[in-house]
């Protein structure tokens, strides 16, 4: 199975924007953190698309590097992915490059237990992904997604987890290389769009599996926090 990008058509979601609702006013607002945690409890679960029964749910944020020479900005996303018929599940990162577009990422400059790897022909992009191994799924499942990120001397390091039981398991920890970093932290901004004009925004979302491809849900029964 391949896995690339992990976007698509949203079934059930909690996201941040940085805008909220006061009276009849709509205020934009910013909010800088260093981890993000988002809780699922599934009950049941059924999708099907035209290959596979492939689901995902992702926690999904941008990370903002301040240095001396300007800002960059990388989209960071912790998944599980899910076969609906056989009841297994992998987690899942990727890390994108959000400072322009189009973007790539130096493979030299990006280390953790995965890779990057390219796709697109017309417009090409590259993307750091790694992929556990497979596990047996019972219901009702609790899922916890963690996504932290701190300075260190080589630059930015961003640490993906869930909890087994009771511990916090960081499956991948990634270096990104970076030169003069001033600071680094999650981003949530209603002001501001990334310098690839994507949105500064934080979610927890079920979507399709991966590849940007829309599943159909026959039933989902789940609350997210």
């Amino acid at each position: 199975m391949t896995f690339r990008f992990i976007t698509a058509l949203v079934d059930l979601r909690l996201l941040d924007y940085g805008i909220e609702l006061e009276g009849e006013i709509v205020k934009s607002y910013v909010e800088e953190f260093n981890e993000v945690i988002g809780v699922a409890q599934i009950y049941s679960i059924s999708a099907v698309n035209g290959t596979d029964y492939g689901a995902s749910l992702q926690l999904n944020t941008v990370l903002q590097v301040n240095t001396v020479q300007g800002t960059q900005q990388y989209w960071l996303q912790n998944v599980i992915q899910f076969i609906t018929n056989e009841s297994i599940y992998r987690y899942v990162d990727n890390i994108w490059n959000y400072t322009s577009s189009p973007s790539e990422l130096n493979s030299s400059l990006i280390h953790g237990e995965g890779y990057v790897y390219n796709v697109g022909l017309l417009s090409p992009c590259s993307y750091y992904a790694y992929a556990t191994q497979d596990f047996n799924m019972t219901y009702p499942f609790y899922a916890v997604l963690f996504i932290s990120v701190q300075t260190i001397p080589q630059g930015v390091l961003v640490h993906f987890g869930y909890l087994n039981g009771s511990m916090t398991v960081w499956y991948d920890n990634v270096t990104i290389k970076i030169s003069g970093v001033e600071s680094a932290y999650l981003l949530v901004d209603g002001y501001n769009v990334t310098g690839s004009g994507n949105a500064y925004d934080t979610e927890l979302v079920f979507g399709g599996i991966s590849n940007g491809e829309i599943t159909y849900y026959n039933s989902l029964n789940a609350m997210l926090y």
